[in-house]
C-alpha cells in the first residue's frame, strides 16, 4: 500500500516532461504555494540548481558537441545522484538552441532515449534501436521488414524486422531527420551485452553514421569500457561529473559559518558553492513554512558527499514528508527520513572513491601536457607584450 509521501515523490520526479510542466516551471513561489501539494512538489524538481560544476559540465559537453572536432562520442560519467540526468536535460535545451538556426522543417537534431533496462540478462538491441526509431518519429518502421528487390521488382517483405534492418532503418532516418546528437542515458544497461567486443563495435557503428554524435549519460561502471577500448578510447572523450569536496572543520558536531564568497578574480570554493545551491533551493521551498537548514550546511554537505544532486534529492524528500504530514511542520524526524542511510553513504563513497581511480588522468582536459609540464606550459601560453603600435618619436632639440 502505497503511502501519500511516495505518490508525492512518484508524481514530482518522473522524467517525461507534461504539457504544463513549462507553465508550472514558470511561476513564482508566491503562486506556486498556491497549487496542490504534487504540483508544488513537481514545480520544485523541476528547477535545476545552477553551480561551478554544472555549468563546467554542460560547457565541455557543448563544446565537444562542436562540428569542428573529430571526437564522435562522449560519456559524461559520475556518481549516482550527482545531478548527470539534470545536466543531460540542460545539454539537450542548450543544443536545440545551437541548432535551431540550422533546423529545417521535420528535422529532429537531438534525440534521448534511455538504455533499455527490461530484466532480462542481456542488454535489447531490438529495445534500444526500437527506442531511438520512436525518438525519430518513425513509429511504424520496426514493425515492418526492408523492402527487396526480387527480379527486378520490389518486393515488401512482412513480418517484424531483424535487428540488421533495425539499423539499417535508424542509418535512413538520421539521416532524413537530420539529426545530430543522439544521447543515451543510463548508459550502465549497456553493459549487461555478454559480448563487450560486439557492444563495442556496434556503439562505433553508430558513431560512424555521417555527422552523428553520441552521448552517453551513465555511473562509474562504465568508465572502463570507454577508456580500455582502442577503438572508442580514440574518438571519445571522457567529461566527469564530481560532487564537491568537503572542507576539514574542527568539531563536525558544531554549527559551522557560513564558507566565505570570492573575492574578485577568484574562484569560488566548493563549500561556497554547496552553500549556495543549498540556499538557493531553500529560495524555492515548497511549502510555506522553510527549514533553517543553513545553519547545517556542513552537515548536509557532509551526508550528500558534496553533490548537489544528491541534496536536491533530501530536499524533495523532506518537502514531500513535510507536505504529508498533519501540522505542514518540519521535524527533525523527516529530516533522518529524508537522508541516504548510513549504508548506503558508504556504498555511495566507496563507488566515488573507485569511480575517481579509474577516471584519472582519463577525463577531457587532463591532457599530459597541462600534467606534466604544467608551469612551463603556463609561461609559453602567456599573452605576448605587444609593442606600441607607433613608435614614440624623439622631441625636437631647438636651440
Amino acid at each position: 500500500m502505497t503511502t501519500n509521501f511516495e505518490n508525492l515523490m512518484t508524481e514530482a520526479t518522473h522524467a517525461e516532461r507534461h504539457a504544463d510542466d513549462e507553465a508550472l516551471i514558470a511561476l513564482d513561489r508566491g503562486r506556486a504555494l498556491q497549487l496542490p501539494a504534487t504540483k508544488r512538489l513537481r514545480w520544485f524538481f523541476l528547477h535545476p540548481i545552477l553551480h561551478r560544476e554544472l555549468d563546467r559540465v554542460r560547457h565541455d559537453v557543448l563544446e565537444l558537441m562542436e562540428d569542428n572536432n573529430d571526437v564522435s562520442i562522449v560519456s559524461v560519467i559520475g556518481l549516482s545522484g550527482v545531478g548527470k540526468t539534470t545536466a543531460s536535460r540542460l545539454i539537450r535545451e542548450n543544443l536545440f538552441e545551437i541548432f535551431s538556426a540550422q533546423i529545417k522543417e521535420g528535422h529532429l537534431p537531438v534525440l534521448y532515449v534511455e538504455a533499455p533496462a527490461n530484466g532480462e540478462k542481456r542488454m535489447s538491441w531490438r529495445v534500444l534501436y526500437q527506442r531511438i526509431l520512436h525518438a525519430g518519429g518513425a513509429f511504424a518502421v520496426p514493425s515492418m521488414r526492408a523492402a527487396r528487390i526480387v527480379e527486378g521488382r520490389l518486393v515488401r517483405s512482412f513480418g517484424r524486422a531483424s535487428i540488421p534492418e533495425l539499423r539499417e532503418f535508424i542509418e535512413t532516418m538520421v539521416q532524413q531527420r537530420g539529426v545530430r546528437v543522439l544521447i543515451i542515458d543510463e548508459a550502465l544497461h549497456l553493459l549487461r551485452n555478454e559480448n563487450l567486443d560486439v557492444l563495442m563495435d556496434t556503439l562505433k557503428s553508430l558513431s560512424d553514421i555521417g555527422g552523428l554524435k553520441l552521448l552517453f549519460i551513465g555511473s562509474y561502471d562504465i568508465a572502463k569500457v570507454m577508456t580500455q577500448y582502442g577503438q572508442i578510447a580514440r574518438r571519445a572523450e571522457i567529461v566527469h561529473f564530481q560532487p564537491y569536496d568537503l572542507p576539514d572543520v574542527d568539531d563536525s558536531k558544531q554549527e559551522q559559518q557560513p564558507p566565505q564568497s570570492p573575492r574578485d578574480g577568484e574562484s569560488s570554493s566548493d563549500a561556497y558553492e554547496f552553500y549556495v545551491a543549498l540556499q538557493k533551493n531553500l529560495m524555492l521551498w515548497p511549502c510555506p513554512v522553510v527549514p533553517d537548514l543553513l545553519r547545517i550546511w556542513w552537515q548536509l554537505m557532509e551526508v550528500c558527499l558534496g553533490s548537489v544532486g544528491l541534496l536536491k534529492m533530501l530536499l524533495l524528500r523532506l518537502a514531500a514528508l513535510q507536505m504529508s504530514s498533519t501540522s505542514g511542520l518540519p521535524t527533525t524526524g523527516m529530516l533522518r527520513k529524508a537522508g541516504k542511510s548510513k549504508k548506503a553513504l558508504e556504498k555511495l563513497s566507496s563507488d566515488l572513491a573507485g569511480g575517481r581511480e579509474d577516471l584519472r588522468f582519463a577525463c577531457y582536459g587532463e591532457s599530459k601536457l597541462m600534467d606534466d609540464y604544467n608551469e612551463l606550459i603556463r609561461s609559453v601560453m602567456a599573452p605576448i607584450p605587444q609593442p606600441p603600435a607607433t613608435a614614440p618619436q624623439p622631441e625636437s632639440f631647438h636651440a
